[in-house]
């Protein structure tokens, strides 16, 4: 029967990596913040489905609190919609307020 081998997942040890999810509103400039994710050392996806969606991965010592400040630049310019799926404490910890 499918399924009757699964077992539970759990994460033994947190790695400290924070997930961003980020829909591309404005598909000029996805260089542009491939490019500064690439200099925050972020790991970087993006589905051949879903041409205008990525998501990527900020390691715990990319400077989370200026990556956000890139990141709130590129939506309130009109270029991006983000959403931060899982926060590590790390990246808790350099967001001001």
């Amino acid at each position: 029967m499918i399924g009757e081998n699964l077992s539970s997942k759990r994460s033994v040890q947190r790695s400290g990596w924070s997930t961003v999810h980020v829909i591309l509103r404005d598909e000029g400039v996805e260089g542009s913040l491939e490019a500064v994710l690439s200099q925050f050392g972020c790991s970087c996806e993006k589905i051949d489905v879903f041409e205008s969606y990525l998501a990527f991965g900020a390691p715990p010592k990319a400077g989370c609190g200026e990556l956000r400040k890139v990141l709130l630049y590129f939506e309130e310019s009109g270029g991006i919609e983000f959403k931060e799926s899982f926060i590590s404490d790390g990246y808790l910890g350099q967001i001001p307020g």
